[in-house]
Parts: C-alpha cells; sequence; structure tokens
C-alpha cells in the first residue's frame, strides 16, 4: 500500500501556483509559508479505519452509535465552499408521527454544534484535519448507463462511468458506477457502486472534493437503490494504493419514516 504522508506540491493550471520565495504579509508581520506545507496527520498501519455514519436530522436509531466519539462533519459555507471540522454531535429524541400515540417518541434528532449546513458527519478518522474544501462540481450527479462525466484536479483526469441494462419495464438492471484516473499516462479504474436493480431511485453523487488533504479528490454518495431509504457512503483516498483509488470507510443506511 502507497501512503501519503506529506502535502505533494504542484504546477497545475487548475490550482493557485506559489511563487518560490513569496514574502506574505499579515499585518506588518511576515508569515512562515511552512504553515501551509506541514505534513500531513499520520495514519496507522495497524488500524482498520471503520467510520459511524451520522446525518443531522431524524434518524430512526442510534444503536451501537458512540455519540462521544470524536466527530467530524462535512459543512456548506455556500458558493461551493465547504469546511471539514470537528462537532460535538447531539440526539434528543424526538415523536415519529407515522407509528407513535401522543406523547411518544420512537427516533432522534440529530444535531451537531456547528453554524454551517452539515451533509454528513463520521467519527474516529483521526488522520484528518480541520480545513477549507472546494467542492469539485460535476454536470450530472446521477448516472445513467453509458453515461460518463469527467473532471481535472492537479491536472489529474477523472472520469465517472455507468454501465447497465434496460429491463423489460424499463428500470434500469445489472447497475455499475465506476470511476478511472490518469496520472501522466497511468490508468487506475474502481467501482464504487454495483446493484441489480433500483426501485423508483438512483446511485447518486453528493461531493466529491478532498476530504483527506493528500490533493486527491474523496467521495461521498448516496448508494440506496430503492427509494424507502437512503444509504450515505465514505470514500476517502489516503488510505488507497496503485490499484484502489479510494476506500470505503463508514456507510449506514438511514429509512424514512
Amino acid at each position: 500500500m502507497s501512503l501519503f504522508s506529506c502535502q505533494t506540491e504542484t504546477n497545475s493550471n487548475d490550482k493557485l501556483e506559489h511563487e518560490e520565495n513569496p514574502a506574505i504579509e499579515a499585518n506588518e508581520e511576515q508569515v512562515n509559508l511552512d504553515d501551509f506545507y506541514a505534513p500531513l496527520p499520520e495514519i496507522d498501519l495497524n488500524k482498520e479505519y471503520k467510520a459511524d455514519i451520522l446525518r443531522p436530522g431524524n434518524i430512526e436509531s442510534i444503536d451501537g452509535i458512540d455519540l462521544q466519539s470524536e466527530w467530524w462533519g462535512l459543512f456548506n459555507k455556500g458558493e461551493g465552499e465547504w469546511r471539514l471540522e470537528k462537532t460535538i454531535v447531539k440526539a434528543t429524541p424526538a415523536h415519529n408521527p407515522m407509528i407513535d400515540q401522543e406523547g411518544e417518541a420512537s427516533t432522534f434528532d440529530i444535531s451537531v454544534s456547528n453554524e454551517n449546513p452539515c451533509l454528513l458527519l463520521w467519527s474516529d478518522i483521526d488522520f484528518l484535519f480541520e480545513h477549507d474544501i472546494e467542492e469539485i462540481e460535476i454536470e450530472s450527479k446521477k448516472l445513467m448507463p453509458e453515461e460518463t462525466v469527467a473532471f481535472t484536479y492537479y491536472s489529474v483526469q477523472y472520469e465517472l462511468f455507468a454501465y447497465g441494462e434496460e429491463g423489460e419495464y424499463g428500470n434500469i438492471e445489472n447497475y455499475t458506477l465506476s470511476i478511472t484516473r490518469n496520472d501522466g499516462g497511468y490508468n487506475s479504474a474502481q467501482s464504487i457502486a454495483s446493484h441489480d436493480f433500483f426501485d423508483d431511485t438512483m446511485v447518486e453523487i453528493l461531493f466529491i472534493g478532498d476530504i483527506d488533504g493528500d490533493d486527491i479528490p474523496d467521495l461521498i454518495i448516496d448508494d440506496s437503490h430503492k427509494y424507502s431509504y437512503s444509504k450515505p457512503v465514505l470514500f476517502l483516498s489516503r488510505l488507497g494504493n496503485e490499484a484502489k483509488i479510494f476506500v470505503k470507510v463508514g456507510e449506514r443506511a438511514f429509512y424514512s419514516c
């Protein structure tokens, strides 16, 4: 496995280039540029990284979830800008009008201590750090069979593409969503979702951006194949290698009330 332990510099036209010896002033004091290129937090090679997943709002159950863990949230600052931040997660018993009698509370409202809207929460990934993240916009977030979507990040070419078949009643069957990475002529590919059929829904790309800070985009998708639930999945690239671009570190199904 090839792991990244420090930020890699790039001359990409897609990102802001730095001069060799720039002098940046703030309040008439020079800023130490080493602070901007600090080594990434180390990865524990003996640890299997598996995160609990939560989302803000109403959920059915918090069984098996440790709310006292270290929680991270992806927060929307607006205009395509996001921020990864630590947060305090709170679960409050909530009334479910579908099944609860008056005065009963069988579900939970999940809230966070941060101000900005939160897309997803996950726990216990100790190689992360708080930082701003630019969302990578793509033309389509739900790819139909034979559809492709390409994007570039740090001069590396990525392409999402979908395979599938049309069933007897026009529904999609035998669906696979994959991604390729072309870095200087070296290609790698990986399947990120696969379903035999869909029931009035479709796999959706929820977020693409550099969550773990290694200059490789990470993914959050909704991998549900049925309309009655959502299933956010978090993929991070720092745990990847030459054969696998991303590693799935957490997923959880949330059923509708």
